[in-house]
């Protein structure tokens, strides 16, 4: 993220990286009216140490001409040592103007991490609300897996008391079926090699009331052959 601040009638960039503030040699020698070699030479006479590695980075950018120059990038600490030793009035007034600038980067930092961290926290909650949903419909399809598997079972034992019922009433339609004259024959060839009525009905599947009406319609026919042949 970068922010450009007006200082002495400069555009100052201002840069966040890795959480640090920078700003660059440019835009001091352009503040303080200083020519950038002298910043360059300025920098270059810090002491190599842990200190001048944290705040100081030497870059590259490239100018009008399209020629790359170096160039340093620099932190709060690192500019405050840089400008130590510049004085007078206006060179106060623009020190103050490029603290106050870090200032509010910071700020600005803070602000976002703050920010960060509760959209970290919301996402914790959310993702924990996920989980609970996610095992609460777990189970939900759990019971509707359960209800469906009854639900099947209760329509297989439906179906298969109706296909009994279906079947018990096509043999109560068989067994009171008027019998045809074939069936008669068979009544009374069983009736006279001397099977009661009620082995006649189990062996040809028929209800009492049919067997036993044609065993009488038979007897009545006999009877009634004698009869005429009397007259």
């Amino acid at each position: 993220m970068k922010n450009l601040v007006v200082i002495n009638d400069q555009s100052v960039e201002f840069e966040v990286m890795d959480n640090g503030i920078f700003t660059t040699s440019l835009s001091v020698a352009a503040v303080f009216e200083k020519r950038h070699a002298d910043i360059i030479a300025k920098i270059s006479e810090f002491p190599t140490d842990d200190f001048n590695e944290r705040n100081f980075s030497l870059v590259k950018y490239q100018d009008q001409k399209g020629e790359f120059r170096p160039m340093y990038k620099m932190t709060r600490d690192g500019f405050s040592l840089l400008v130590m030793g510049f004085t007078g009035e206006r060179a106060y007034k623009w020190k103050i103007e490029f603290i106050a600038a870090f200032n509010k980067m910071e700020a600005m930092i803070k602000r976002g991490n703050s920010h960060l961290d509760v959209i970290i926290n919301n996402m914790g909650v959310l993702n924990e609300k996920i989980d609970k949903l996610q095992a609460k419909n777990s189970a939900l399809a759990g019971e509707l897996i359960e209800a469906s598997r009854k639900y099947t079972a209760a329509l297989e034992r439906e179906n298969a008391l109706l296909r009994r019922d279906a079947e018990g009433a096509g043999q109560l339609l068989k067994k009171s079926t008027k019998l045809s004259e074939a069936e008669r024959d068979e009544v009374a060839r069983l009736y006279e090699s001397g099977l009661s009525q009620a082995q006649i009905c189990r062996r040809l599947g028929r209800s009492d009331t049919a067997v036993r009406n044609a065993i009488r319609s038979r007897s009545l026919g006999s009877a009634s052959g004698l009869f005429r042949g009397a007259l």
